[in-house]
């Protein structure tokens, strides 16, 4: 019998080489880097859908309040009352005005539990932030958000304007805001239907929308202070989006005219213009009525409410929404056939201005 031999049998494999483990690694990362943005993009869809869905919710509970009460919005303050001066810097969001009436609210008997909320200090309410939302607490209830919806936004982290009642993070004695699947507010237009919407010489005598609702018979159908405490925010939500920055921010964060117009251009209704009786041809820069009573915006995945970075941004310029744009690509030019769009068969259409834009946006009312 032989002896055992001491060595060990060879395995008949061979270790890789340096070139082969540097072509492996890079198949890793090419194959990550193609995964993780598809993951990305898949759960930005998911929130998207999510998104739309919160907003349907919210329009359609709405627009079964207004049936149940004569058409009136929800919330104790009216749009105009909403689009105060004072609303720009005292910061409650059209939100929290609407979502009050959606989920029922009352005072507490107990006044240290009681808060003050209001868009000016002679149009204010008391409530107790804990009873929102409350089965029995405040009447019937339209629609109450999940909690990851239901979000404090702080005006100390810049998340809003300045409010009395949201300027310390954890306080409960503060409104919450209803946010979408991304953690940025939403933003509510509610038109003031007490305004008379028919020009009756010229558009110069009509406004669609302006800054602030004004005082006596001035008004319009939309109000920049509606959302202001979170179109001047300079962290809106924790992801520290600025909606002023001059570059990538909002198109619709600045107080000037060139808002008010924006306004007429997301808000207006494309199919129902004004054209001036005495010159059919140009190109009608005013609607004559909202898309509908009630609008909610969602900024998107990029967290800006029209973003200036945005794609759809590239159809203006000088960072104005134009109305105008829905009929014409050059709104200095009268309509005609070479100045109008035109849809696969060659006649003359519009367009959805937003449609380019990752801002999402849902209607309800009635």
């Amino acid at each position: 019998m032989k002896p055992e031999s001491n060595k060990s049998p060879k395995s008949g494999r061979r270790a890789f080489t340096l070139a082969e483990l540097l072509v492996v690694m890079a198949i890793i990362a090419i194959v990550i880097a193609l995964i993780v943005p598809a993951l990305g993009g898949s759960r930005n869809a998911a929130r998207a859908a999510a998104t739309q869905s919160l907003m349907k919710d919210i329009g359609n509970a709405v627009s079964t309040f207004s049936n149940d009460n004569s058409g009136q919005m929800p919330g104790p303050f009216t749009a105009r009352q909403m689009g105060l001066s004072d609303n720009v810097t005292r910061g409650m969001s059209m939100a929290e005005n609407v979502m009050l009436g959606l989920m029922g609210w009352q005072r507490n008997s107990s006044a240290s539990a009681n808060i003050q909320v209001g868009p000016s200090s002679n149009a204010t309410i008391e409530v107790d932030p804990s009873l929102i939302g409350v089965p029995g607490a405040g009447g019937r209830q339209y629609f109450t958000p999940d909690k990851k919806y239901w979000v404090a936004q702080v005006a100390g982290l810049g998340q809003m304007a300045e409010a009395p009642h949201a300027s310390v993070e954890g306080d409960p004695a503060q409104l919450p805001d209803v946010v979408d699947a991304w953690g940025t507010p939403l933003l509510m237009w509610v038109q003031d239907d007490t305004y008379i919407t028919k020009p009756r010489t010229g558009s110069s005598n009509y406004e669609f929308a302006r800054l602030n609702s004004g005082t006596g018979a001035n008004g319009a159908k939309y109000y920049w202070a509606q959302n202001a405490c979170f179109l001047t925010a300079t962290a809106t939500s924790k992801r520290s989006v600025n909606q002023t920055d001059a570059n990538a921010g909002s198109l619709l964060s600045q107080p000037n005219a060139n808002t008010a117009t924006s306004m007429a251009g997301v808000l207006g209704n494309p199919n129902a213009p004004w054209r001036d009786p005495a010159n059919l041809n140009a190109v009608p820069t005013v609607p004559l009525s909202g898309r509908a009573p009630f609008t909610v915006q969602s900024a998107g995945i990029d967290g800006y409410y029209l973003g200036r970075r945005d794609k759809g941004a590239k159809q203006f310029t000088g960072g104005i929404v134009t109305y105008g744009t829905n009929f014409a690509p050059n709104i200095t030019q009268p309509i005609g056939p070479t100045n109008q769009w035109v849809d696969k068969n060659g006649k003359p259409t519009n367009i959805d201005v937003l449609a380019a834009f990752d801002d999402l946006f849902s209607y309800g009312g009635s």
